[in-house]
């Protein structure tokens, strides 16, 4: 699937409005031709899973994303493992904990993308030829754009967390209120993003040929309006119009502008530590900053990458040729590849964060530990001081003022 494909399938109404040139940018008609799309042979698919009649022998295709995909899926569970295990040791820093877990979360959502989508981009058709409105098709894309989005949700959740652990540190709290009610709101919003993606990919077949017959009329027409125009094309694709930009686009857009804004860091002081964190080392509070800080530019160079993806196809093409092409150095892998390097640094990231948040957590604890024998004295002298005077001592002091 070369990133023009990606496009037009995944958001039709988007992809009817783009300009020739953008079109011709992400994958021009000489490089379509000169660079097919690769294939591998597979077992024949049955009928009720979308095959072609007879059970034609199937084909895998795009063999280098299925590859990344389903090394994809494990890698994010094992990310998964590991912050899980990490949240699990913080039992002393709650917070620390539940904002492990939204990352955790999101890392099982990518998991399932990544399984999703070597389904939908490689192995079910119309890669063979395969009706390309037939439901097992149709659920996989819908559970690609679920998992992408329910992802993004637990994502932008985890940032917040994150702020918030960060406001209450400098406030000299804890900064776990709100952490449970935090991920229950963000699980109700994947859900509900899981909701649209499901339901805008479930337009029945005889809407969907209609509405390609009239986009198909009105194509030679310029008075069609772009409204129309645009949920035409979703329609054919079997797709509520912006279902998938809503469910997809909107959550991952938003949650990149909010790692950026909030995470990554942007004064030169602090990027030039960062970089210079994995030759430098230390151990002390600033070296564990530029470490965080180090994971957080590398999220945001692989969200560079993936951005820069989509335009790789007409450039590999002339520079490799079509074997390079099919090895994998086209747009669509390399957009898997830059997600698939997204995570880890964000896991990572996410880590570095949780251990300087658990160790300003113990500082704390510990200096309340050290005032407390100082204010246990002071509160004791307090409390002798205001104690009321006993008999004896109210009738001595009253002999002692009349013998004055």
């Amino acid at each position: 699937m070369s990133s023009l494909a990606l496009v037009d399938t995944f958001f039709p109404a988007t992809a009817s409005l783009l300009p020739h040139a953008v079109r011709d940018a992400l994958s021009p008609a000489w490089a379509s031709a000169a660079c097919p799309a690769p294939s591998l042979a597979l077992p024949p698919l049955p009928r009720r899973l979308g095959g072609s009649s007879g059970g034609a022998a199937a084909a895998a295709s795009w063999p280098s994303l299925l590859a990344v995909t389903l090394a994809g899926a494990p890698l994010a569970l094992a990310l998964a493992s590991r912050l899980e295990r990490r949240a699990a040791a913080a039992r002393t820093a709650p917070a620390v904990a539940e904002e492990l877990r939204l990352w955790r979360a999101a890392c099982v959502l990518f998991a399932g993308m990544n399984a999703a989508a070597a389904l939908a981009h490689c192995v079910l058709p119309p890669a063979t030829g395969g009706d390309p409105l037939a439901w097992p098709l149709r659920l996989a894309r819908a559970a690609d754009v679920a998992c992408t989005g329910a992802a993004s949700t637990f994502l932008i959740a985890a940032s917040a967390a994150r702020r918030a652990a960060r406001r209450g540190r400098e406030n000299g709290g804890a900064g776990a209120d709100g952490a449970r009610p935090r991920r229950l709101l963000a699980t109700g919003a994947a859900l509900a993003v899981a909701a649209v993606a499901f339901a805008g990919n479930a337009v029945p077949a005889g809407v969907a040929a209609r509405a390609a017959a009239a986009a198909a009329a009105a194509a030679p027409s310029s008075a069609s309006s772009w409204p129309r125009r645009a949920a035409l094309a979703a329609l054919a694709r079997g797709q509520l119009p912006l279902a998938n930009e809503a469910a997809y686009l909107a959550p991952t857009l938003l949650a990149a502008a909010l790692l950026a804004l909030s995470d990554v860091p942007r004064a030169p002081r602090r990027v030039l530590a960062a970089l210079l964190a994995p030759v430098v080392g230390g151990g002390g509070a600033r070296s564990r900053r530029a470490r965080t800080d180090t994971w957080a530019l590398g999220a945001a160079a692989a969200a560079a990458l993936a951005l820069a993806s989509l335009a790789l196809d007409a450039p590999a093409c002339r520079l490799l040729g079509p074997r390079g092409f099919a090895a994998g150095a086209n747009g669509v892998t390399a957009l898997f590849v830059a997600c698939d390097l997204a995570f880890v640094a964000l896991t990572g990231y996410a880590l570095a964060a949780a251990e300087e948040g658990r160790e300003g957590h113990e500082e704390g604890g510990k200096a309340a530990r050290q005032l407390r024998g100082p204010v246990r004295v002071t509160a004791v002298a307090t409390a002798a001081l205001a104690l009321p005077a006993t008999p004896a001592a109210a009738a001595k002091a009253r002999r002692r003022e009349k013998a004055r």
